[in-house]
């Protein structure tokens, strides 16, 4: 089987990162343009190779001693893609991107990249991406849709009960999840803001905001404004990804735009109900009373409308979070994640080869 070299740096995103933990191989290297970043999705060994006055190119040259056992290198993210392109060009390797949404100034860097190496492919989470970049012109040949993968939880009921008994958190308050990274537009503002309105009629729902990222800042703030911040946990990076979805009833994923869909397939295979924003990406792996309840993006308003008749509804809630796990169970197998990543990989080593 080919054997990748993956790149990544500090500003790589958790979706990527979740792919990264679950598709990359004991055996296969992950290398840092510069500090890696601080995830709580990564559990794996990362080398950190300088970046000298933050030009990834120069982190590349850096990397080349690393590069001589792999059959491709493999990118995740547009900021890494200078190191990762440097490698792929001065080894004469293939080279894979790997998006976690159709992101702006995606598709010409993946032009220019087809020009500049041997052979190069891009993946994304899903059809409604894919279809977005070759509406702005890349081959078909060239993008490919690799579905995050879903691992399933162990030991979900005694991880529930540790982490409720640790927050304090009664079995009869519902708790709601925001699994997303803290970025702008993942939905955390959102999610705030239709945790106080709906406190208005029901009181017996909390707001879990865990993890962190470059605007955990203004998360914090703008929930301490709401009036029910004694209501809200930051837990940071002190239970783990598992950990927090075991213990939370619900997921609130409110994005205002389209973004990776990651952390919502992750709380699908955890079982939750599921609470979302009505982008592409999410219309298109959890459709609208399906396997989630979806409110307009950016609106408050639809939002706490949602999460009301979630929270009124408890069938509603049981339907909705069984056939979102069984989705899951269906369309983001690990093992079946890995065996498309191999075939895209298998793929691009022909092209080259041929």
């Amino acid at each position: 089987m080919p054997k990748a070299m993956h790149i990544i740096d500090r500003e790589t995103c958790e979706d990527s990162l979740r792919q990264l933990q679950e598709l990359a191989r004991e055996d296969e290297i992950i290398v840092s343009a510069g500090p890696p970043p601080r995830s709580w999705v990564l559990d794996r060994r990362v080398l950190g190779v300088p970046r000298p006055f933050g030009y990834g190119r120069l982190a590349g040259r850096r990397m080349k001693h690393l590069a001589g056992g792999a059959d491709l290198i493999h990118a995740w993210s547009l900021s890494s893609i200078a190191a990762a392109e440097l490698l792929a060009v001065e080894c004469d390797l293939p080279l894979v991107l790997s998006a976690s949404f159709c992101e702006k100034g995606l598709a010409p860097h993946c032009r220019a990249l087809g020009c500049r190496v041997r052979s190069f492919g891009v993946t994304v989470p899903t059809v409604s991406a894919r279809a977005a970049l070759l509406a702005q012109g890349l081959p078909e040949k060239v993008v490919n849709v690799l579905p995050p993968p879903a691992p399933p939880i162990d030991d979900r009921d005694a991880r529930r009960r540790r982490v409720r008994e640790e927050l304090g958190i009664g079995d009869h308050q519902r708790l709601i999840v925001v699994p997303t990274e803290m970025r702008r537009y993942r939905g955390h503002r959102i999610a705030s803001w239709a945790h106080a309105i709906v406190r208005k009629v029901v009181d017996d729902h909390l707001l879990l905001l865990p993890g962190g990222g470059p605007f955990e800042r203004h998360v914090r703030f703008f929930a301490a404004t709401t009036g029910h911040d004694d209501e809200v946990f930051f837990t940071e990076r002190r239970y783990s990804p598992a950990e927090v979805l075991a213990a939370s009833d619900l997921a609130a994923i409110f994005c205002e735009r389209d973004g990776g869909v990651g952390a919502l397939v992750a709380a699908m295979s955890a079982g939750l109900a599921i609470l979302a924003s009505r982008t592409p990406g999410v219309s298109e792996v959890a459709p609208h009373e399906e396997a989630a309840l979806l409110a307009e993006p950016a609106s408050p308003r639809s939002a706490a409308a949602a999460l009301l008749r979630m929270l009124d509804d408890d069938a509603l809630a049981k339907r909705l979070s069984q056939n979102a796990r069984r989705k899951a169970e269906q369309n983001f197998q690990p093992a079946a994640c890995r065996e498309k990543l191999e075939s895209i990989y298998a793929s691009l080593r022909s092209m080259t080869t041929a």
